[in-house]
């Protein structure tokens, strides 16, 4: 799930009712269509809530992936997406 925030900040994010684990990624664009990491948290279980994650730079968006989606698939801080 892709949220969008209307402006950069630090964005909290919890598990509240969540049945499955979590990758929480923050995400800023660079330019059109381009979307860089600047903080992930891996693994986030529902067992954390109420903990609120926050990341350590302002973000504009989050995703949230399956648990270990990011590490499976190589993704970590700096790593870009591109939407074409």
């Amino acid at each position: 799930m892709l949220f969008e925030f209307p402006k950069q900040d630090f964005q909290g994010m919890w598990m509240k009712e969540m049945r499955f684990p979590l990758d929480i990624l923050w995400l800023n664009t660079e330019e059109a269509n381009r979307f860089i990491v600047v903080d992930i948290r891996e693994n986030a279980t529902p067992e954390t809530y109420p903990e609120i994650f926050l990341p350590k730079t302002r973000a504009l968006y989050v995703l949230e992936l399956h648990g270990g989606a990011a590490s499976r698939n190589g993704i970590g801080i700096g790593s870009v997406f591109t939407v074409e």
